[in-house]
């Protein structure tokens, strides 16, 4: 086997240590690296879970803020309800009272018709029971004339007649116009007035729609009479002649 000679050596060394700095640089630049990967994925560990701690904290915060929003819009929601039931306690309460004062105008309106129909009935029964005791007052004057003609025989039946209707029709009209005192009460006291109203005008209507019956069977016995004393006096002018 051949022996090296100390060229050989020696070109060995020098080349050996030419490329030492290299290999020391490449071996500390592969360190590095390496130690920079595992740096790297450290770090990418620490950060994901820093990242998945965050999310979990805002996760639990976006609960808490959804709880809370939750909580105020029950809350307003409760606080709405609440000012719409109070809103409705007043409208009603408004609604009562002016229904109360509507009420209380309307019966005061009432009372007042009452009392207007009150005074005006009782002028017009005053007035019927005038005309009737006017109408008696002229029957005893025909009865008194028709009594004096029979006395001296003078045929006086049709004038009779005409005053024994109006005598009856006098009673009717009287028990007519007792009934309209009843009917005023009735329009003070009733609920229905325009029933108790026209009840009693009714009432009004039939008394005058008698009287006036009364007056034109008097003034035909009036009539009668008188054609009765023309043709007495007739007659008595002819028997003097």
């Amino acid at each position: 086997m051949k022996k090296p000679n100390k060229i050989s050596i020696s070109l060995f060394l020098v080349i050996t240590l030419l490329l030492s700095p290299a290999l020391n640089t490449y071996a500390q630049n592969t360190k590095d690296t390496i130690q920079i990967k595992l740096n790297s994925n450290g770090e990418t560990q620490q950060l994901k879970k820093q990242m998945e701690k965050q999310a979990g904290e805002i996760e639990q915060k976006r609960e808490t803020v959804r709880e809370e929003i939750e909580t105020r819009v029950r809350a307003l929601k409760i606080d709405v309800e609440q000012r719409q039931e109070e809103a409705r306690e007043r409208l009603e309460e408004q609604k009562e009272k002016i229904t109360d004062q509507a009420n209380e105008t309307r019966e005061e309106a009432r009372r007042r018709i009452r009392h207007g129909i009150d005074v005006s009935l009782n002028q017009i029964v005053r007035r019927l029971l005038a005309a009737i005791d006017r109408a008696e007052l002229l029957a005893g004057r025909i009865f008194s004339r028709i009594e004096k003609l029979k006395e001296e025989g003078v045929d006086t039946s049709d004038p009779e007649e005409h005053l024994t209707t109006a005598k009856a029709e006098i009673e009717e009209a009287l028990v007519i116009v007792e009934k309209i005192p009843e009917a005023i009460t009735d329009i003070v006291t009733a609920d229905t007035l325009r029933e108790a109203f026209e009840e009693a005008r009714e009432l009004v209507k039939e008394a005058k729609e008698k009287i006036h019956s009364v007056y034109s069977h008097l003034r035909e016995a009036i009539k009668s009479l008188k054609e009765i004393v023309k043709l007495k006096l007739n007659a008595e002018t002819d028997s003097e002649n």
